[in-house]
């Protein structure tokens, strides 16, 4: 029996001896997955990846949604389509008439907080890091730049919105009162103030093969729109100014070059770009007449044919030229044609940003038997040729263009 304790107890020592070398050994190991201290250059880089792709892909920034908030609440542009597509956005977005329930108005919302508080998260970690590298620093004002332009967005749109400064992990932190239009546009400046200080001043400075990421003029020119919305007339001009003068940008020869289509346009990643999402349509792409890869700016904006010809069919064609627009605007004025595109005429050629093709006539809002619409969006205007299963097309969605350009802000984004 004695012996038989002696071995319990020199077993029980045994354990508690292994165990303790066990756990000092655990608690000696790096994590297995990454702490902010093994964070190198560009560590941020996926989660930057992630908000370009936002830009892209969601409602908010590119599709109906953006649209109707950014296009057809002035006298410049129409629901468009034919009479019975979307007529509840008539009651939106032209009569003001809106509803809590509206998928638009909750798209937007939502879609534009939830890049806030992917650019918080960002913004949170970079906080605790030590010694970020000049790859980090630049995701920091990557994220600042979206923060700042998802709430510009917001905050014209809805006024007073909630200010989240800081990254959700709860739903409790969530929910929070609106803030007063100059905070939310203080908080704009100071993401605007990082950016600049740290985004590079061209896209050559991330690397080849980087075209369309955010550089210090895109940032520089979203800063001077926040100020013409305040109606600070002199911070414009000072920024408009740092923009010309760092040389980076200059107008095309031509009013109509930057959006003409990919195959024949000159204006893609341009000189006179300022930021472009990078989208494109691949071979075969002939649903819609050109639908584009994770965007439907091009789609949502083209001409609609309904009936049994599907010839013109190129897209919904939403956001279309006002009667007001057309009559106001002077004949005279060579942006005119290069703007609107007429049902039942020649489209102008390549002279005008057309293609040599003359479009069906305007018959009636059903648009049976012919079009719905007498005036359409020469600025998203392919032609039938993206049906062409052998081209490979390059389209753009251009966000700023000729920040000093006096012409109607019809589909300017």
């Amino acid at each position: 029996m004695k012996r038989y304790k002696n071995r319990t107890i020199w077993g029980l020592l045994l354990l508690v001896i292994v165990t303790s070398v066990s756990c000092k050994k655990f608690l000696d190991r790096k994590p297995l997955t990454q702490s902010f201290s093994d964070i190198k250059a560009g560590g941020l880089e996926g989660r930057i990846y992630g908000m370009y792709n936002i830009i892209r892909d969601y409602a908010a920034f590119n599709h109906l949604p953006w649209i109707d908030f950014n296009g057809l609440r002035d006298d410049d542009s129409e629901k468009g389509s034919d009479i019975n597509d979307g007529a509840e956005i008539v009651t939106e977005f032209e009569t003001f008439q809106y509803t809590k329930d509206n998928w638009a108005t909750n798209t937007y919302w939502n879609d534009h907080f939830y890049l806030i508080n992917e650019a918080n998260f960002v913004i949170d970690s970079f906080k605790k890091i030590e010694n970020p590298d000049m790859a980090t620093i630049r995701n920091a004002g990557e994220a600042c730049f979206f923060a700042a332009f998802s709430y510009f967005e917001l905050v014209k749109a809805y006024g007073e919105v909630p200010l989240f400064n800081y990254n959700i992990t709860t739903p409790q932190q969530g929910i929070r009162p609106k803030s007063p239009v100059n905070l939310i546009y203080q908080f704009i400046d100071s993401c605007l103030q990082a950016a600049v200080a740290s985004l590079p001043l061209t896209t050559l400075e991330y690397g080849p093969g980087f075209e369309g990421r955010l550089t210090r003029g895109a940032a520089n020119t979203l800063w001077a729109q926040t100020y013409l919305f305040r109606s600070d007339w002199a911070r414009v001009a000072a920024l408009c100014n740092e923009v010309i003068s760092s040389n980076q940008y200059e107008l095309l020869p031509n009013f109509s070059d930057i959006w003409i289509d990919g195959v024949r346009g000159v204006g893609k990643n341009s000189r006179e770009s300022i930021w472009e999402a990078q989208c494109f349509v691949g071979e075969n792409a002939q649903s819609n007449g050109a639908l584009w890869k994770g965007n439907y700016w091009g789609t949502s904006q083209q001409i609609r044919q309904n009936g049994a010809s599907v010839e013109w069919n190129l897209g919904w064609g939403w956001n279309v030229p006002s009667d007001k627009l057309e009559s106001d605007w002077p004949d005279s004025d060579p942006r005119k044609r290069r703007t609107i595109l007429y049902s039942g005429e020649f489209d102008g050629g390549p002279a005008e940003g057309g293609h040599g093709a003359t479009i069906p006539p305007y018959t009636n809002p059903d648009g049976q038997g012919g079009l719905a619409q007498p005036f359409w969006n020469k600025k998203l205007y392919t032609g039938n040729s993206p049906r062409n299963a052998s081209i490979h097309r390059v389209y753009q969605q251009q966000w700023w263009r000729r920040w000093l350009d006096q012409s109607p802000h019809f589909a300017v984004c």
